[in-house]
């Protein structure tokens, strides 16, 4: 199934890497191999995106929009070929394989979240959080392949698109892979950072978490709970 860049398990992910995969899948694989309590997960890889976007016969006109620039009144040409590229739907082949894999038992009538797992995200260099698209309590098949499509397009939201110029990654670069998750219905949620994030120091531990999902943290529309662990250092 791989062939088709649907990864159906942990173990295809960990084999395909994270430049296949991204960060978000690979972490999680990687996890699921060390037997933490990792739930199931499929991931449509970059493989499959590129196919897409290759297809969608807009990559040039995007390029030229990107590297326009900000300031641009060509940011307003972003917007409108970003909006072009939400209608344009997975080819069926892709949803063929997308279909086998959440057949098993475990997967039906479970709502689903579709989140974005893209080799640029989670490095050490650039982030990417809130800035890529997920969609949470996805049900059916047609709102699947319209999140797929969602997640796959916001590489070329303008704010995707100002984040990378800032950090110097060329736009050429950008790809997207998609992880797709059973649904949690959290009483509480957060983010864990193993190093702290405004200092690089790797003996503190940070925390932030509120109540009930987390994308309005991760979106930077609430600062939530936060909490310092730390240890001396070596």
């Amino acid at each position: 199934m791989s062939g088709s860049g649907v990864h159906a398990d942990w173990p295809q992910m960990l084999a395909a890497g994270a430049p296949e995969v991204g960060g978000k899948a690979f972490a999680l694989a990687r996890l699921a191999r060390y037997r933490f309590n990792v739930p199931a997960g499929i991931a449509v890889g970059v493989k499959a995106w590129r196919a897409w976007f290759d297809a969608t016969g807009l990559r040039d006109d995007l390029l030229a929009a990107a590297h326009a620039g900000d300031d641009d009144p060509a940011c307003g040409r972003l917007s409108e070929l970003h909006r072009r590229l939400l209608a344009i739907p997975p080819g069926l082949a892709l949803q063929t394989a997308l279909r086998d894999a959440l057949s098993g038992d475990h997967w039906q009538g479970r709502p689903l979240a579709v989140r974005s797992s893209s080799p640029q995200e989670d490095t050490a260099a650039a982030s990417f959080a809130g800035i890529h698209l997920s969609c949470l309590n996805v049900r059916g098949e047609a709102a699947l392949w319209q999140a797929l499509v969602d997640v796959w397009a916001s590489v070329w939201r303008p704010g995707a698109v100002a984040y990378r110029q800032r950090l110097g990654i060329a736009h050429e670069q950008a790809s997207m892979a998609v992880l797709i998750l059973p649904m949690v219905s959290a009483r509480v949620s957060g983010i864990a950072f193993t190093r702290d994030p405004t200092t690089g120091r790797d003996d503190r531990l940070i925390l932030h978490a509120n109540w009930g999902l987390g994308e309005s943290l991760v979106g930077g529309r609430t600062d939530g709970d936060e909490i310092v662990l730390s240890h001396a250092p070596d």
